[in-house]
């Protein structure tokens, strides 16, 4: 149940907002309940629901004709264009949807009125953005130097398309000029796409007349794509999923760094072991490659999930719609939002250009040496091989509310030694061990909490003051990464309470009582279950 929002402002409609919607309508697309534009604090604008929405109810719906899609654009009379420089504009090539959708809007828009989607074109914002438009201040705002080097690398990549598109297009001064290739109207075009756009659960990239207006959240409220008479169902998208994985994007990495799986982790046990107990290793490695294969086959299988019976084939006879979920109620009054997916605020601010006070898909990153994690740095130099050293980063991926296992696994297996259990390279079976794991861990999470230039509790206290917009969600971002970090050292400290009773009591039960607040329990669930195994 979302309710009223407290200061917020129902704004005069702008006349080429009242255009878009008078397009809008007499293409079919309905939005009976929400009203745009509305102010909210602390000045942002988005969308009302003028009456109550009920769950499972259509918030916006749009006819497939009305869409302008990837397709649209390519079968425009651009396509001879398009045609003649696959390189630039054909499926296969990396920004395809970027600038075929761009080249269409720039050129429709030079059309004025004369074109056919001059209302539709004519409303979008000037200056959409995400953080490769931010000043430089604003950016170092983030502390995160990954971030950082991901927004300047993404710039250059940007400026190259520009320069690679403006070269093709100026062969074509019968249908671009220069003031449509300049670099301020490639850029709107692009940032118009990415933020503006649905595309996964659609046939192609797509812009949803309306239902553009509403805002990201955490919501059930979903969009999909189906026949005019058919009913939408909950169980055709994300609605309804409770776990935290996000979906985000990988980032150019300033010390790129590796995940470390089993297999390798293997291998580097066994050099750490001076490569002498050869039946040990063998063993490990095929149980170790079984693992490996199992998390391939299982992180494939979410990363191109598609709810079964799904039918994206392009129709007239369908229409895409924004619909609430089986849970959700919007009250009159109350801000109606959509998800754009399983967003965590550093994909948010790359594509997007906002973060989010509250988002269960953040996560932190923590980079560190190889030689970081050893029981005893040195041996570092047993990893002294071709293209690998202990010197290598490796990352970890911590989440808000569960213990970084992941974590502890690896630090286990590179601690393992001959002559111990070979189950003790997976499981937590030598509990003295483990003890001194856990103290490496917080170890290491205490030395990353303490490298950002500022404390998670000044950063909430910044929060408190009426900041620019940018640099407020640059901090809403360091200051939830910091909060999850101090959450992995507390949850750390709840597992070395389990543990050192375990040790005394063998009594897992009775160990996971010494840990009586109920988020530490949660978070060590999955922990506490390797030693019920």
């Amino acid at each position: 149940m979302y309710k009223p929002f407290p200061g917020a402002e129902m704004l005069p409609i702008p006349d080429d907002v009242q255009a878009m919607y008078d397009w809008a309508a007499s293409k079919g697309v309905k939005w009976p309940k929400i009203y745009y534009p509305v102010r909210f604090p602390p000045g942002y604008i988005g969308t009302i629901a003028t009456d109550t929405i009920g769950p499972n109810e259509t918030v916006v719906s749009a006819p497939n004709d009305c869409l302008l899609t990837t397709k649209v654009a390519y079968n425009s009379e651009l396509k001879s264009i398009y045609d003649a420089h696959p390189n630039l504009f054909s499926e296969d090539a990396a920004s395809y949807d970027d600038v075929v959708i761009g080249t269409f809007i720039i050129y429709e828009k030079s059309k004025g009125s004369k074109s056919e989607w001059a209302p539709f074109l004519a409303y979008q914002p000037r200056d959409p953005s995400n953080i490769q438009d931010w000043a430089s201040e604003d950016v170092k705002e983030l502390q995160d130097e990954d971030l950082i080097y991901d927004t300047e690398k993404s710039l250059e990549s940007h400026v190259k398309l520009w320069n690679e598109w403006k070269s093709t297009l100026e062969k074509y001064p019968d249908k671009f000029t220069g003031e449509m290739l300049e670099y301020k109207e490639f850029t709107w075009a692009v940032r118009l796409i990415g933020t503006r756009t649905f595309g996964k659960f659609a046939p192609y990239t797509t812009f949803f007349p309306v239902g553009e207006l509403l805002n990201h959240d955490n919501v059930e409220t979903y969009y999909i794509y189906l026949g005019l008479g058919e009913t939408a169902d909950a169980t055709q998208r994300y609605s309804g999923i409770v776990d935290d994985e996000d979906h985000d994007a990988r980032i150019y990495q300033k010390n790129p760094s590796i995940e470390l799986g089993n297999e390798g982790l293997a291998v580097i046990n066994y050099l750490l072991n001076d490569a002498s107990d050869e039946r040990s290793f063998n063993k490990i490695k095929e149980k170790s490659a079984e693992l490996d294969n199992e998390e391939l086959k299982a992180y494939k299988k979410r990363r191109a999930y598609r709810p079964p019976g799904m039918d994206l084939t392009e129709s007239s006879s369908k229409e895409i719609r924004q619909v609430t979920g089986p849970n959700e109620t919007y009250e009159k009054g109350s801000e109606v939002y959509m998800s754009y997916g399983r967003n965590s605020n550093r994909q948010l601010l790359s594509v997007y250009g906002f973060s989010l006070k509250t988002n269960h898909f953040n996560f932190a990153i923590l980079k560190t040496s190889v030689k970081s994690l050893l029981e005893n740095p040195d041996l570092a130099s047993k990893l002294e091989v071709q293209d690998f050293s202990a010197e290598v980063l490796v990352h970890f991926k911590l989440k808000e509310k569960v213990l970084a296992v992941n974590f502890l696994k690896v630090i286990r297996k590179l601690w393992w030694k001959n002559g111990q259990p070979i189950e003790a390279f997976f499981k937590p079976l030598i509990l003295d061990n483990e003890l001194r794991i856990l103290t490496r861990a917080q170890e290491l999470l205490l030395n990353y909490l303490n490298s950002f230039q500022t404390t998670y509790e000044e950063d909430v206290e910044m929060l408190k003051e009426n900041l620019p917009l940018r640099k407020m969600f640059a901090v809403i971002y360091r200051s939830q990464v910091k909060e999850i970090i101090k959450n992995q050292i507390e949850y750390l400290e709840g597992a070395l309470r389990f543990v050192t009773e375990y040790s005394l009591s063998k009594d897992v039960d009775r160990a996971e009582e010494v840990n009586s607040e109920g988020k530490v329990r949660n978070a060590l669930k999955d922990y506490v279950a390797e030693f019920r195994s």
